[in-house]
C-alpha cells in the first residue's frame, strides 16, 4: 500500500547527465521506460519532457527544528574500531537560501571541537587533513536537518568525559571575543564548501556528491534545474556573522544529544564469511537469502553467468607505454587505470 500511494512517477525526479540535448531525452525514455509508466496521470498528448514545470517540495520558510527529547546518553555496540562519541543537533530542512550556511558552520564546528580535543592543533597553521579522530558535518533533509560529530577515543578514555570537553569548545563558534579565529575558520569552511560543489562536477554518478546525485535531489525538492549557480548565489551571501548566530542559536549545549557507540567483543562478530555478507559483521546465527538453496542447480548457475565475448577483446599499448585493455561488456561504459612499481 505504501508503494502504491507514493511510488508514482508523479513524485519521481528523474536526472539525466551526459553527451545528449534536451530534444533527445523524450526518445531516449520511450526508448527506456513503459509510456503509461511516464505519463503517470497527465493526458495523452502531454509531452513527456515538460521543461516550463518543475514542481517545489519545500516550504520557501524555515522550520523550527525540535527540541531534544531524551538527552541522556546512551551506550551502544557497533561495526567501530575505537570507542567512538557521537553528538548531534537537529537543524532546520535543507534546500533552502540557509543551507550552505548550514554546512559551512557544520565545517566550522570541526575546528572548533578539535581545537579543545587536541590542545597541539593550531587552525591558523594545522591543517584538518591531520585529525583523524574528530569530525563534523550536515545530513541536510527535506523538512529537518541534522549536525553529526564523531570523535574516536582511545580505550582508557572515560565517553562523558571527552563529550562534555567537547562542548566546551562550542562557544568559540559565537563568543563576541572570537571574532578574528571566527572570520578565519568561516572563510576555510566557506571555501571547501565551494570545492565541494566544484568536485561533484567531476564524477558523474555516485551514490553521493557526485553531479547527477546532487543535481537531481536538489531539482526534486526545490524544483529548480540550476543547482550549481543557484548555490554559488547563495554561497556569495553568506558571511561569519550569520554563522555565528546560527551556531548560538542551534549548536549550543542545551540543544545535544550523544551517544557511545563501543566495538564488538570478540564473541561478538565471525571473522570469515560463513555467516555474513562480509567480514566482521555481528553474529545473527541465521543466513538470509532470497533464492531458496534447494532450487540451486547447475543449470540456474549457468543462467546467471555472462561469460564475455574474448573473441572482442582489443588489447595495445600506446606509444607512452600505457597498456590498453577494452571489452564490451554490459551495457554500462566503465574505466579503470592502474599503475604498477
Amino acid at each position: 500500500q505504501f508503494v502504491d500511494e507514493n511510488y508514482r512517477p508523479e513524485n519521481a525526479t528523474l536526472m539525466i547527465v551526459g553527451d545528449c540535448t534536451a530534444d533527445q531525452i523524450g526518445p531516449m525514455l520511450q526508448e527506456s521506460f513503459p509510456t503509461e509508466l511516464l505519463r503517470g496521470d497527465a493526458p495523452e498528448d502531454a509531452p513527456l519532457v515538460d521543461q516550463s514545470y518543475c514542481q517545489s517540495r519545500v516550504s520557501p520558510e524555515m522550520i523550527e527544528p525540535p527540541e531534544p527529547v531524551d538527552r541522556e546518553i546512551s551506550y551502544h555496540t557497533a561495526g567501530v574500531e575505537k570507542r567512538t562519541a557521537i553528538i548531534a543537533w537537529a537543524l532546520p530542512g535543507g534546500y533552502r537560501p540557509e543551507a550552505p550556511l548550514m554546512s559551512i558552520t557544520a565545517n566550522m564546528l570541526t575546528t572548533a571541537v578539535a581545537t579543545y580535543l587536541n590542545p597541539d592543533f593550531d587552525p591558523m597553521t594545522d591543517s584538518l587533513d591531520s585529525l583523524n579522530n574528530v569530525g563534523c558535518g550536515l545530513n541536510a533533509e527535506e523538512h529537518a536537518s541534522t549536525v553529526t560529530c564523531f570523535i574516536e577515543m582511545s580505550g582508557s578514555a572515560d565517553a562523558e568525559d571527552v563529550i562534555e570537553k567537547a562542548v566546551d569548545g562550542l562557544y568559540q563558534m559565537w563568543n563576541i571575543n572570537n571574532r578574528y579565529w571566527q572570520r578565519y575558520v568561516f572563510a576555510d569552511a566557506k571555501n571547501q564548501q565551494m570545492a565541494g560543489i566544484f568536485r561533484s562536477v567531476e564524477e558523474v554518478a555516485s551514490l553521493f556528491s557526485a553531479r547527477a546525485t546532487e543535481s537531481a535531489l536538489f531539482t526534486h525538492f526545490t524544483g529548480n534545474g540550476q543547482y550549481f549557480g543557484t548555490n554559488f548565489e547563495w554561497l556569495r551571501g553568506v558571511n561569519e556573522g550569520q554563522a555565528a548566530e546560527l551556531a548560538e542559536r542551534y549548536l549550543n549545549r542545551d540543544r545535544y544529544v550523544a551517544v557511545v557507540l563501543e566495538p564488538y567483543g570478540e564473541d561478538d562478530i565471525t571473522i570469515d564469511s560463513s555467516d555474513a555478507s562480509y567480514v566482521g559483521r555481528p553474529f545473527e546465527g541465521t543466513n538470509n537469502t532470497i533464492i531458496d538453496l534447494e532450487s540451486v542447480d547447475q543449470e540456474l548457475l549457468a543462467s546467471l553467468t555472462m561469460v564475455p565475448d574474448l573473441e572482442s577483446l582489443e588489447d595495445y599499448t600506446l606509444e607512452n607505454g600505457m597498456r590498453i585493455i577494452m571489452l564490451p561488456y554490459g551495457t554500462a561504459p566503465v574505466a579503470r587505470a592502474f599503475m604498477t612499481f
